[in-house]
């Protein structure tokens, strides 16, 4: 007797189980993220100039903004819609260290970036943002653009 009762109690467990997951509604996922850089800030001893310098060595003091993979060839970035991936990338042979700031409120910090580092930035803040690097002072300005339909 005992037997048939395990049994009975296995057999009623497995349907209940298999009841559940059969009546299953989809659920949402996460949302898909897009980390495709749409510009690149390489730091060197060249900025954001008014012309694309030819090599780093033909330029002093500024910070390049450029299409991803177009080192030292136009067009200079100047503004990219919210929520774009910017890579900061270093070229040169001493540590830097960038932070972005909108007005006056800081809104990224690269950490220190040894020689050839690079790391990813999501500009989540819509406004003009002033670019520098603690290490050598040099700086440059980014619009982000507000998304389409967002408060400012």
């Amino acid at each position: 007797m005992r037997r048939v009762a395990s049994a009975a109690l296995v057999a009623l467990g497995l349907a209940v189980v298999g009841a559940a997951c059969g009546s299953a509604k989809a659920t949402p996922g996460v949302p898909k993220a897009d980390f495709t850089p749409k510009a690149e800030l390489l730091v060197h001893s060249c900025g954001v100039p008014t012309k694309v310098p030819e090599s780093p060595s033909n330029c002093a003091g500024t910070l390049l903004i450029t299409s991803p993979g177009k080192e030292f060839s136009a067009p200079v970035i100047t503004q990219l819609p919210e929520g774009s991936v910017l890579v900061v990338q270093s070229l040169d042979s001493h540590d830097r260290r960038l932070q972005g700031a909108v007005k006056d409120q800081q809104v990224f910090d690269t950490g220190t970036l040894y020689p050839n580092d690079r790391t990813v930035v999501v500009l989540g803040t819509p406004g003009r943002m002033t670019i520098t690097d603690l290490v050598t002072g040099q700086h440059g300005t980014l619009t982000v653009e507000p998304k389409p339909g967002a408060k400012s």
